[in-house]
Order: C-alpha cells, then sequence, then structure tokens
C-alpha cells in the first residue's frame, strides 16, 4: 500500500519552513514514513520573496494552491497562521481534495491515551 498522498505543511505567523518543519523534525520524519512533503514560505518568510506591496498578501492562498498544483489528494498541517490559509485554502478547493486533517487523528490518539 502506498505511503499516502504528499503533505502541505504551511508555517505561522513570524516563522519558515525551515524553522517550523525543518529544524524540529518534522519533514525527515515524514520522509522517513515515504511521504513527500510540500513545505511553503508564506510571503515575506523564509525564503519567499518580501514584496512592499500590500497586494501580493491577499494572494497567500493561492500562492499556496499554487504549490500543490493539480495534485488530486493531499494531507495538511498548518500552524498557527499557516491554519488559516489551509482553511480558506480548503473552502476554494473543496474538502474532498484534502486527507483527514492531521490534528483529527492525532487528538483521537491523546484521547484514546488519557483514557477518554
Amino acid at each position: 500500500m502506498p505511503p499516502g498522498p504528499p503533505v502541505l505543511l504551511v508555517h505561522g505567523f513570524a516563522s519558515s519552513a525551515e524553522h517550523n518543519w525543518r529544524r524540529p523534525g518534522w519533514i525527515d520524519l515524514l520522509a522517513d514514513l515515504g511521504r513527500e512533503t510540500i513545505a511553503v514560505d508564506l510571503p515575506g518568510h523564509g525564503r519567499a520573496p518580501r514584496p512592499a506591496s500590500p497586494a501580493v498578501y491577499a494572494s497567500v492562498v493561492a500562492n499556496v494552491a499554487a504549490a500543490i498544483g493539480d495534485r488530486e489528494l493531499v494531507d495538511a498541517i498548518g500552524f498557527s497562521a499557516g491554519a488559516h490559509v489551509l482553511l480558506r485554502l480548503v473552502t476554494l478547493r473543496g474538502v474532498d481534495h484534502f486527507g483527514t486533517p492531521a490534528d483529527v487523528r492525532c487528538m483521537q490518539a491523546v484521547l484514546d491515551f488519557l483514557g477518554g
């Protein structure tokens, strides 16, 4: 069985893909599980351009959508502002293009561990 769809990673405010996902080991962990990762830097963060025009920042969701291209299905994990971007992306692309959110699976594991 294939390991699953690619995992889209969107960092939080004042962070980057490097800081939120690579340094803590998330990208390596997902690679060890055979998962492709798509870690984006939002405009003005990490290696992304730092445009002066506020209009560019209005297209953040479109930039993230472009990062996943025409893939039919991705799992997605967003931290802080990244979660907000993902929620907006789901409303544009439709929930059928996204696997079960990781936080739902993790929350169930935590509840099971705690006996809840």
